[in-house]
């Protein structure tokens, strides 16, 4: 079906329509040029959806980053041809990108660009007017717009997406996207295989209303040039901590992806993982184990082209000399060790999350930073998980907001909720009360991102610090599921009849949830700090806030500019629970600078030291790294907006450091003082507790049957009640000595 020469319109004619439902090709009018190049596969409408499927291997799904998901234009050609008599909605698809192709191609998309009369929209026509001469193009299998591609790679520094106007847009992609090719062809006036890189640069910059390009990242380097691949990447493995059991499969797969980037393959990097983790991770993977995550990590790890593509609706923020001096600020301040209290410089991250606390802070009654901070980090981490990583790095947290009661908790919480409604992230908004751990996990196997917003969450930790309650159960299957976080696969129970297994793939749980200081703390005892939940948080606490706004209360609602920012996330990769046939998703893979990296290792010596002082440090220190990379990833995010190439810059990797520090100093000085009086408390009052049940008296050697104490800390106790009078000891009549309560 060809089209006539195309004039001042283009039209499309009845009797030229596209069948969508059966999906005819017409093959040969597609150039030579795109038929030599093996990057050919299917793709199959399922409810509107377009889903890769690979020619070679029935109908299992293909990957953008998976070459061997795809093949020669005559296998392709032969596959629909083979297929399509059995399965509807089966169409021909040709992958974009660089990879393994001397001959890159770039595609422009033009969606709904023609009036009911078939004349081409003027926004449209001033693309086709620079491209027509050097492309290849088709009516989209829709019947309502048209692809073009110009060979020669895309230019860096540039988005992808622009919305004109509802759902009329421009879509340019160099790499990581399928593009569906019918042979229902629109007519070029020259030769398509010309590169022509000016003629291109000029078209993606009309096309996208881009006239600023973003400047491409540096090349990271992360150990010196002069050194061979393998002793580069031992020197590297040289500086990295240990790993505790938590962190085993999601650090050792970040490693592997470091390994990469030292031009090894991948039975060199197995076989220096394997040797490395064998001294440095406890308990150590097998070597089985270890071969998967390696090959999992050659897949899908870092360093990786990105596998989306994304709309960039933020303006870019410039470096500037007060930048800089902002990096200077928080270098100094990030390696103070004296204070622990956060001021509100220390939170104004660019980018979005400050638009976030700035609405906050005009509506709320109270303003209350420490908390405003955490609701933005929780809408940032709910609108970027599963979106973008960073060398292994996912943008989770799990956090607690600690305010007096009556400050107004919920109006961050509130304003959240408002974001992810109107940018379209619904989905996302979890349970507000979690009841048990088998509803957390169903909650992420049916949405694996999940924000869950939990008011007075104190008492869930308390039930969690219960070895005889059931909730007890949901504390491990928290910490299994942070420590899964953007996992292939989570499998969170192991029942006898495998149906009834659950998978979870790539869980992305969030967590913030508000309470009182003094109830928080009450909830944990020393012994339970280090059983790793309460080191996995970031504790906010806002003890003294402005009452003086003198407001009444205002709907808490988000500026149409930050659900629009929002809403760039929603449409820049993958989001949602995927499917099997999907997996794994599209996302934006960035790097963290240089810079960043150093300070990312300075730290790791800190870490190392704190974690030595006392057991209350081993456990609010062990994770304090990985917080500090999901922190820096979403300041970058909250900075950039989803593009390409995005990268975390030393000042995001030191805003977080300074954070995360000051809130693991401050935890260690309520664990060293509240947490202690709390369990004194709890001690004293299991001693009272005995004797009241026991009319009063108790044998003094028989007291450990009814108090349940270790000898040392009934010794402590039963001295300290002595000495405040709230007990005594007396001969009672038998002449045995006995504990009595004093009333």
């Amino acid at each position: 079906m060809l089209y006539p020469p195309i004039g001042e319109t283009l039209r499309r004619t009845s009797s030229s329509t596209t069948d969508f439902q059966t999906m005819k090709v017409e093959y040969s009018p597609i150039p030579d040029l795109l038929k030599i190049i093996p990057r050919w596969h299917l793709w199959k409408d399922v409810k509107g959806r377009k889903i890769p499927i690979q020619a070679t291997s029935g109908m299992k799904s293909a990957r953008s980053n998976d070459p061997s998901t795809w093949t020669t234009f005559d296998i392709a050609v032969e596959a629909h041809k083979q297929l399509s008599r059995d399965h509807d909605n089966l169409g021909l698809a040709f992958e974009i990108g660089t990879e393994s192709c001397d001959h890159p191609v770039t595609g422009f998309d033009f969606d709904d660009c023609f009036t009911e009369s078939g004349e081409m929209q003027p926004w449209a026509r001033e693309v086709w007017d620079l491209i027509k001469r050097d492309c290849y193009a088709e009516i989209s299998p829709s019947g309502k717009g048209f692809k073009a591609l110009v060979a020669g790679e895309k230019p860096k520094g540039f988005r992808c997406r622009n919305i004109i106007e509802g759902t009329q847009a421009i879509e340019v992609y160099g790499k990581s996207r399928f593009w569906t090719v019918t042979g229902d062809v629109i007519p070029s006036e020259g030769i398509f295989g010309k590169d022509d890189p000016d003629m291109l640069r000029n078209a993606v910059k009309v096309a996208l209303r881009q006239t600023n390009e973003q400047p491409e990242p540096q090349q990271q380097t992360v150990m010196p040039s002069g050194q061979s691949g393998v002793e580069r990447a031992t020197l590297y493995l040289s500086k990295i901590g240990q790993i505790s059991e938590g962190g085993r499969n999601s650090g050792l797969f970040g490693l592997a992806g470091h390994l990469f980037s030292f031009g090894l393959d991948e039975s060199l990097v197995i076989a220096l993982l394997q040797q490395w983790q064998l001294a440095n991770v406890s308990p150590p993977l097998t070597l089985n184990e270890v071969t998967s995550l390696v090959r999992s990590s050659n897949k899908n790890g870092t360093p990786r082209e990105p596998k989306g593509e994304s709309e960039f609706k933020y303006a870019p923020i410039e470096h500037t000399e007060e930048m800089e001096l902002d990096v200077r600020r928080l270098w100094e301040s990030a390696r103070s060790r004296k204070k622990y209290e956060l001021k509100d410089v220390d939170f104004d991250a660019p980018g979005l999350i400050s638009e976030i606390m700035s609405r906050n802070k005009e509506l709320a009654e109270s303003w209350l930073p420490e908390l405003a901070f955490a609701s933005a980090l929780a809408t940032m981490s709910a609108i970027t998980c599963g979106k973008v990583t960073a060398e292994g790095t996912h943008p989770n947290l799990f956090m607690v907001g600690l305010a007096p009661s009556g400050a107004g908790k919920d109006f961050g919480r509130k304003l959240t909720r408002d974001t992810l409604y109107r940018a379209g992230f619904s989905d996302v908004l979890g349970a507000e009360v979690l009841s048990s751990g088998e509803g957390f996990v169903k909650s992420l196997e049916t949405q694996n991102v999940q924000l869950f917003q939990l008011d007075e969450i104190a008492e869930m930790f308390g039930e969690m610090g219960d070895a005889n309650h059931y909730m007890a159960k949901t504390g491990k299957l928290l910490k299994q599921a942070y420590s899964s976080s953007g996992d292939p696969e989570w499998k969170p129970n192991c029942r006898a009849d495998a149906k009834n297994n659950i998978i979870v793939r790539e869980p992305f749980p969030i967590i913030y949830g508000t309470t009182t200081p003094d109830l928080f703390y009450s909830r944990f005892s020393p012994d339970s700090v280090n059983d790793g939940l309460l080191g996995r948080l970031l504790i906010f606490s806002q003890e003294h806030y402005d009452i003086s706004l003198g407001r009444i209360y205002k709907q808490m609602t988000a500026t149409e500019s930050i659900v629009e920012k929002a809403r760039a996330w929603s449409e820049a990769s993958s989001h949602g629970n995927l499917p099997p046939e999907s997996f794994p998703g599209n996302r934006l893979n960035w790097t963290f600078s240089n810079e960043s990296k150093n300070e990312l290792l300075a730290l790791s010596d800190e870490i190392k030291l704190n974690s030595t002082r006392g057991k209350e440090n081993t456990g609010l220190w062990r994770r304090t790294a990985d917080k500090i990379q999901k922190l820096a990833l979403l300041f970058a995010c909250s900075r950039l907006g989803p593009v390409d190439d995005g990268v975390v810059e030393v000042a995001d990797t030191l805003r977080a450091i300074l954070v995360v520090k000051r809130l693991t100093y401050r935890s260690i000085h309520k664990v060293q003082t509240e947490l202690v009086k709390s369990q004194a408390d709890a001690d004293r009052q299991k001693v009272l507790t005995a004797l009241k049940n026991r009319g009063g008296r108790i044998p003094k050697g028989r007291i450990s049957v009814y108090d349940k104490l270790s000898k040392k800390t009934r010794k402590d106790v039963i001295e300290d009640l002595l000495e405040s009078d709230r007990i005594r000891l007396e001969q009672g009549k038998d002449g045995v000595l006995q504990y009595v309560l004093n009333t």
